[in-house]
């Protein structure tokens, strides 16, 4: 979730939305796995519960700082990884590249991770 600076009612910082709002309630093992696999250096991510998908991740707060979002959608195809870079100030300009469940030939962390945890999140 993005921080802002704030002095009284005039805030300094990124105008956009946040990536990930952090409401609803996450699958308990399911975000120890995701910190294990992915954001052990992080020591957590945020996240985002919507009616077909569930997104968790990174996302910048500062210049140069990193972005990593892992997307499980209910069609499994749809979901993506994320991952960039902010080069503008307060986490803005963020270049960042995507890759869906579908471009993968060859099982990979990411796929294996998906096929893991989609049947729990999404059932069957």
């Amino acid at each position: 979730m993005r921080h802002r600076i704030v002095s009284g009612t005039f805030g300094i910082g990124n105008a956009d939305p946040e990536l990930l709002n952090n409401k609803g309630e996450i699958n308990k093992e399911f975000a120890d796995d995701a910190i294990a696999v992915y954001f052990s250096k992080e020591e957590g991510f945020d996240f985002q519960i919507e009616k077909d998908s569930i997104s968790v991740g990174i996302e910048p707060a500062y210049q140069y700082d990193k972005l990593k979002i892992i997307h499980i959608n209910k069609d499994k195809t749809k979901s993506f990884i994320q991952r960039g870079r902010a080069w503008g100030p307060y986490g803005t300009g963020i270049a960042k590249i995507t890759r869906e469940y579908g471009f993968y030939k060859r099982k990979s962390k990411f796929t294996e991770f998906v096929d893991k945890w989609h049947p729990v999140l999404f059932g069957g």
